[in-house]
């Protein structure tokens, strides 16, 4: 299992009553099926403001495997594997890409950059 961080600083939605554990599966499944390098949790859960109806905000950073043309669905058929309770929202880019985002944030980028919480640092 891999070892996660800073879960404990995220406010996760009141339902399902296992949110924490249904993260953690969610997060399991990035790592050891997609083979996610960094996983980056931004948005309601950081901030605090989640409600139930709330999903979870991921940006997922890999290297694209060669053949790999549809990154983000790949990423969610990794999760779908753990047939998850909670709604997640992904965001998918490669190191560079990201470094490229983080230098010249804009957007959802700039929220990521300035409040983003690392919950996976391979």
């Amino acid at each position: 299992m891999p070892h996660f961080i800073n879960l404990d600083r995220l406010s996760l939605p009141s339902r399902p009553a296992d949110a924490r554990a249904q993260l953690e599966r969610v997060l399991g499944a990035l790592v050891d099926v997609y083979q996610a390098e960094r996983i980056i949790v931004f948005g309601s859960c950081v901030h605090a403001t989640a409600t139930d109806d709330s999903d979870i905000d991921l940006l997922v950073i890999r290297d694209h495997p060669p053949g790999c043309t549809h990154p983000a669905l790949e990423a969610m058929q990794a999760i779908g594997t753990t047939r998850p309770l909670i709604s997640t929202d992904l965001l998918v880019r490669t190191p560079q890409q990201w470094r490229a985002e983080q230098a010249n944030p804009f957007g959802v980028f700039q929220e990521i950059v300035d409040h983003g919480l690392p919950v996976y640092e391979g």
